[in-house]
């Protein structure tokens, strides 16, 4: 099978993200307009741990792009049926989760997190879907589900706003079934295949540690900054956070496209180099523009109150896109079968929370200082560690 160009394969992905990104930003704008500064706080923490929720799902979709890319279409089915095994489990740890979580965040009601864990399960079945189109370097269908499954759970999140803050949650579950469909359309000629089994259960475990170490690592803030900062301040950095997403979701059709080819000992060194440059130079290029005109966008677009962050909407995108680069790191050890940087992840993680736990949660600037710092060190010291990356180990290839 002839590869399409990665240049026009990463402008497709590129679309395709960044519809789903625009929308997802349009969803944060709607709820700062529609909801108060203390409600937007509880609604953008509920977003973050979403995407911490999200973990189990990212992992299968890098294990699956992997395994599709080294083995071909036929695991599709089989990876799917483990899919759904996750995605149950998840829902049932959720429900379980949902009381404490709600009292963590000073939810007045346990709903909004009852159908958030909703929302993750077929959520989770599409982002397997999507790591099977990757992998096969399906690129315009990827893209097309991305959109799709950005613009139902935008859509059906902002129409449950009438129902508060529940019923963002229950609008966005009803938007991934109907996303979970489309996947399913999309990805019908893999999945005709026979269920050959897939025994994921190692390199799942892997891939979801590192996964797992880097999202926290890039949302974690938002949960301190609602337990730490009052509500108005902890709005605030809400706020900023949107600055820090836009960072590090930019590029992330650099690292989606680059990955299936990354397994490939031969072509991974230079792709690394240049994978790196150019997500170095749009977080160098989204911080400039977020320092000079966050400040008047958000004040235009949220609320004016926000306006007040000023320039360090700058230091909040740098974040982000220090988080990109340790995320492209990572994808690169994961297609390598290299371990260790999931271990300086976990590290770093830790090192993170005390941090801003102890010494450092006085204000918006010192708890995202603290995460700026905590990732560009880990950026450089993760770059060292998968610059020599070893060939696949035997006990990660497909079965």
């Amino acid at each position: 099978m002839t590869r399409p160009p990665l240049l026009r394969s990463g402008a497709v992905v590129a679309a395709g993200s960044m519809a789903a990104n625009v929308l997802a930003f349009g969803l944060t704008l709607a709820l700062g307009r529609i909801f108060s500064s203390a409600t937007f706080g509880a609604a953008s923490a509920l977003l973050a741990v979403a995407i911490v929720g999200q973990v189990p799902a990212m992992a299968l979709q890098v294990v699956a792009a992997r395994r599709i890319a080294l083995g071909g279409p036929a695991a599709a089915r089989g990876l799917l049926s483990r899919a759904g095994l996750v995605a149950g489990a998840l829902g049932v740890l959720g429900c379980v989760a949902a009381v404490p979580l709600a009292g963590l965040l000073h939810l007045p009601s346990v709903w909004p997190v009852l159908w958030l864990v909703v929302t993750l399960v077929p959520t989770t079945l599409i982002f397997a879907v999507q790591g099977v189109l990757q992998g096969g370097e399906r690129f315009e269908a990827l893209a097309v589900l991305l959109a799709v499954a950005g613009l139902t759970r935008v859509a059906g999140g902002i129409a449950g706003t009438t129902a508060g803050l529940a019923g963002v949650f229950a609008g966005t579950a009803v938007g991934a079934a109907v996303a979970l469909a489309v996947s399913l359309w999309l990805a019908r000629r893999e999945l005709r295949g026979p269920a050959n089994p897939q025994r994921i259960g190692a390199e799942l475990l892997h891939a979801a540690a590192g996964l797992g170490a880097l999202l926290a690592l890039t949302n974690v803030d938002v949960i301190l900054a609602r337990h730490y900062l009052p509500p108005e301040a902890a709005g605030r950095y809400a706020a900023g956070a949107v600055a820090a997403k836009v960072a590090f979701w930019l590029p992330q059709a650099v690292a989606m496209v680059a990955f299936p080819r990354l397994t490939d000992p031969e072509l991974r060194g230079a792709l690394l180099t240049k994978a790196v440059g150019v997500v170095a130079g749009l977080g160098l290029a989204t911080s400039a523009g977020a320092a000079v005109l966050g400040p008047w966008l958000f004040g235009h677009l949220l609320n004016p109150e926000y306006a007040t962050l000023g320039p360090a909407l700058g230091l909040f995108a740098a974040a982000g896109a220090a988080g990109t680069l340790v995320q492209l790191v990572l994808y690169t050890g994961i297609a390598a079968g290299e371990r260790a940087i999931g271990l300086l992840l976990g590290g770093a993680l830790v090192v993170l929370v005390t941090l801003v736990g102890t010494v450092a949660h006085g204000s918006v600037l010192a708890i995202v200082c603290s995460v700026l710092g905590v990732e560009l060190v880990l950026a450089v010291a993760g770059l060292a560690v998968v610059r020599p990356v070893r060939t696949l180990r035997p006990a990660t290839d497909p079965a």
